[in-house]
């Protein structure tokens, strides 16, 4: 779970920083005041590529979704979103509230991503190598699973600190993303039934979509500096 690296941020920060560093800590919490396209982007950035996806892996295996009604899906994915985002403040205080800041201190926004993403990855290895071997039996279906997880981890990592830089260094938003993308993940299983879970081909398709996504959207940010630049 994360309370490791909440309870990590809290102890350092009283260290280093005494009471009023705490205090900055949790004031990001409650950083609410942005404009509210950011919200809109923290709920459905996620989302997007993972429906993507889950298409694509039907189409390419063959598979029938179990597709839930519109206002179904709506209604029970911005309800496991919302408790999924509270939830979260295990991770994101410890992932974007102490350790992103640092490291973009140091780094460009797209390389503190990558960096956060791959400790945020090792992190969770232990999780994913187990849960992979017992649904799998296989060595190389974990291996398969592993990867595929991390790339698909690293692309929410830019995707959440391209929400923190726009947002005041909001962790909220980071929670609500995390979570947002954590239900709709849900429901994926969900669509796509068992076979989703006994090998690797449906997270290696939606890590790849959701790749594309980041790129596209990294695509987008080069070409509105570029403009402004221009202009």
């Amino acid at each position: 779970n994360g309370t490791g690296q909440k309870n990590s941020a809290i102890i350092v920060t009283l260290i280093y920083r005494g009471k009023s560093g705490l205090k900055g800590l949790f004031q990001k919490v409650i950083t609410w005041k942005v404009p509210v396209r950011w919200y809109f982007w923290a709920l459905i950035l996620p989302v997007i590529p993972q429906w993507i996806g889950l298409f694509l892996w039907a189409q390419l295996t063959d598979t029938e979704l179990i597709l839930p009604t519109i206002t179904g899906y709506l209604s029970s994915w911005l309800q496991i979103a919302l408790i999924s985002a509270a939830y979260y403040i295990t991770e994101e205080l410890g992932w974007r509230g102490f350790m992103l800041p640092r490291i973009l201190f140091m780094h460009t926004w797209i390389k503190s991503s990558l960096l956060v993403g791959v400790i945020w990855n090792i992190w969770h290895y232990p999780i994913w190598i187990t849960s992979s071997w017992a649904t799998t039996g296989s060595l190389t279906e974990v291996s398969l699973m592993v990867t595929a997880s991390s790339i698909f981890a690293i692309g929410v990592s830019v995707m959440l600190t391209w929400i923190f830089k726009n947002t005041r260094g909001s962790i909220l938003l980071a929670m609500l993303l995390h979570g947002s993308s954590q239900a709709n993940l849900t429901k994926m299983y969900a669509a796509a039934g068992d076979s989703s879970l006994l090998g690797s081909s449906f997270i290696i398709v939606v890590a790849v979509s959701l790749s594309v996504i980041v790129v596209l959207l990294l695509a987008v940010i080069r070409n509105q500096k570029l403009t402004t630049k221009t202009t």
